[in-house]
């Protein structure tokens, strides 16, 4: 489905019918790609999405992102930068969900390990967002990365 919201012209007939907004295709999206367990969710974080993506524009801006970064056939090969990973001279601080829909971090990590200066937080029951999943963790978790 995220690759066919990628696909201009498709993605719009989507958004004006199976994927129009509502707040239970906020749950929906939520509960397939960014969370660990929906339930971690209050009811009125879902109806602020909700809401938000009924603001002029905001679909327009979600569908243009897809088209750029995704095609029917999965994420868009040039904007790739795992091998460009060892270039960053800076330290990057990575909070990774252990149950991300996108990469599990046991594959992310040997990726992330060319980095000359990283430091890795993996979230245990927590999705794409793990700050959605685990909040005070992850707050507690950046606190003391950036304490360093």
């Amino acid at each position: 489905m995220l690759r066919l919201m990628g696909t201009k012209g498709i993605n719009r007939i989507l958004v004006n019918t199976v994927a129009k907004p509502s707040p239970e295709s906020v749950k929906q999206f939520h509960d397939q790609l960014l969370v660990a367990d929906i339930d971690n969710l209050s009811d009125d974080y879902i109806r602020h999405v909700y809401y938000s993506q009924l603001l002029p524009g905001a679909q327009n801006s979600f569908l243009s992102l897809l088209e750029n970064v995704l095609t029917l056939k999965g994420w868009r090969k040039s904007l790739y930068i795992g091998d460009k990973l060892s270039q960053l001279k800076i330290t990057v601080h990575f909070v990774w969900g252990d149950q991300d829909a996108f990469e599990k971090p046991e594959s992310a990590l040997p990726k992330v390990s060319a980095i000359d200066e990283y430091t890795f937080g993996k979230v245990e029951d927590a999705g794409h967002c793990p700050w959605l999943d685990q909040p005070e963790y992850c707050s507690r978790l950046i606190s003391s990365l950036l304490k360093k």
